[in-house]
């Protein structure tokens, strides 16, 4: 048993998956805790995206783990079809990187100019019968003076 709990993959899934099943031979063990005991043996990037998916059995972790190394491993460089023989790396075939989005100046939020109103200067205010904001002697339609259009939007750069 501590065989198994110190099991840890160093070189292929294949490898290590040969190794968890020559000691998962010798034990009686339920399948979630051996599936456990697998995902816990792998390398931390391979444990992650294997967790993702969340697999129910030991051999549908094997395999979403193969898949992800197969990937992982030509996802490093292309070989192309000619006469050179130098692996390619994949950003030089995507091309130059596109030019980074800026919103037009006019869509930049500026920073609002707020007044932190305390509760003993309201009700002084109220009292006085005067606006929050000025002088002037508040009543429905002066309220309507302070109130600032705004628009909201949502739109998305394709």
């Amino acid at each position: 048993m501590a065989e198994l709990m110190n099991l840890r993959q160093k070189g292929t899934i294949s490898e290590y998956h040969e190794q968890f099943d020559a000691i998962m031979t010798r034990l009686d063990l339920p399948a979630d805790y051996s599936l456990s005991c697998f995902l816990g043996g792998l390398k931390t990037e391979v444990q992650m995206m294997v967790r993702m998916f969340q697999p129910q059995s030991v051999m549908k972790a094997y395999n979403l783990a193969k898949l992800y190394e197969s990937t992982a491993m030509q996802g490093t460089a292309v070989t192309l079809p000619s006469k050179n023989k130098y692996a390619v790396p994949i950003k030089s075939l995507l091309g130059p990187k596109p030019p980074a989005v800026t919103e037009p100046k006019s869509m930049k939020t500026k920073p609002r100019l707020t007044k932190n109103l305390s509760p003993a200067f309201m009700s002084e205010r109220r009292a006085k019968g005067l606006c929050y904001f000025c002088d002037k002697p508040f009543s429905v339609e002066h309220g309507l003076t302070h109130k600032k259009l705004e628009i909201h939007t949502s739109w998305r750069l394709t």
